[in-house]
């Protein structure tokens, strides 16, 4: 009978260190939301870099000696909707590299590769190189 007693004795305890972490925990919103849509979405969609801060990044993942799709994707992923910002984005590569963001992608990625990258492109796509002036349409 006294096993029975502590048996009975350890029970309740589980009981409320179980409930005690499901009640305890009250999170801010910002930290909740965080959670719900991953620490790597959510800190792509706060921290968009600047055109210059972007072309950085894709300079070694265009050029490196090997070729970093992912790298790629992910530095053109924040201006997928922003068509203003993604020209700015071509502009300074072309400035910095002396090469048109389009061309040098282009020559350094196969053509399942280079999907995968236009998907991230904006709607009205890369805008035509300084060469080639205002007009014309950009593919």
């Amino acid at each position: 009978m006294h096993d029975r007693d502590h048996a009975e004795d350890k029970a309740p305890d589980t009981t409320a260190a179980e409930r005690a972490p499901a009640a305890a925990p009250q999170v801010p919103a910002a930290l909740a939301l965080q959670r719900k849509i991953g620490n790597r979405a959510f800190g792509q969609l706060i921290s968009r870099s600047t055109p210059e801060e972007s072309v950085e990044l894709l300079d070694p993942a265009i050029n490196g000696a090997h070729v970093d799709v992912e790298q790629i994707s992910r530095t053109l992923l924040p201006f997928s909707r922003d068509q203003e910002g993604f020209d700015k984005l071509a502009e300074a590569y072309e400035t910095k590299l002396e090469t048109p963001l389009k061309g040098a992608l282009e020559s350094r990625l196969g053509s399942e590769d280079l999907f995968e990258v236009e998907k991230r492109v904006p709607w009205r796509g890369f805008p035509p190189a300084k060469d080639e002036g205002g007009g014309g349409a950009a593919a």
